[in-house]
């Protein structure tokens, strides 16, 4: 990627572009403001209707349901569908899961598969406590030394990162005063 070079040429010119780049912020939110209430005028216009629409079709999809339970033995085949002419109704098995017995919480159950059949079912996980080991390394009396991060594979590093913020404020007097 290239690296982009600045016009400018004094701070003077900065100090104008930063009340641009002010102004245009504002007006983006500005923008973004009226954007937004219009959207919620025409989500109270169409949302009636959307529920309305929702509310037939949840109650089609139950009668749909209900007559197809109540006919189940008359699906045909191993896969257990009708295609009919506006679509295709049916019965599908859920992929295979663990279910509880009564009376079994999952640790009981974790517990019970490590006893019989030791760590074959059973998942240790481990993750490297990335924030503790900066902490250590860049405490006031470091607990990590920048040898034993390099025999590990590692190293503490930083980046410099340009921000700028806008004194909203004054851009705002500015726009005030110029109207």
């Amino acid at each position: 990627m290239k690296k982009f070079k600045s016009t400018i040429k004094s701070w003077e010119e900065l100090e104008v572009k930063l009340r641009e780049l002010g102004q245009a912020e504002i007006n983006a939110e500005v923008e973004a403001a009226n954007m937004n209430l219009e959207v919620i005028n025409l989500k109270k216009m169409y949302q009636p209707k959307i529920n309305f629409n929702l509310g037939v079709a949840d109650g089609l999809r139950m009668d749909i349901e209900a007559f197809c339970k109540e006919h189940k033995k008359e699906f045909e085949g191993a896969v257990k569908s009708r295609r009919l002419i506006f679509g295709k109704v049916g019965f599908r098995f859920t992929p295979s899961s663990l279910k509880l017995l009564k009376g079994h919480g999952w640790e009981s159950v974790k517990v019970k598969f490590a006893d019989l059949f030791k760590f074959r079912y059973i998942k240790v996980v481990t993750t490297l406590d990335k924030k503790q080991i900066t902490e250590d390394a860049t405490a006031e009396v470091p607990l990590l030394t920048e040898e034993q991060l390099a025999a590990c594979g590692v190293r503490i590093g930083r980046t410099e990162k340009f921000f700028y913020e806008i004194d909203k404020e004054q851009v705002q007097k500015l726009i005030r005063e110029s109207k």
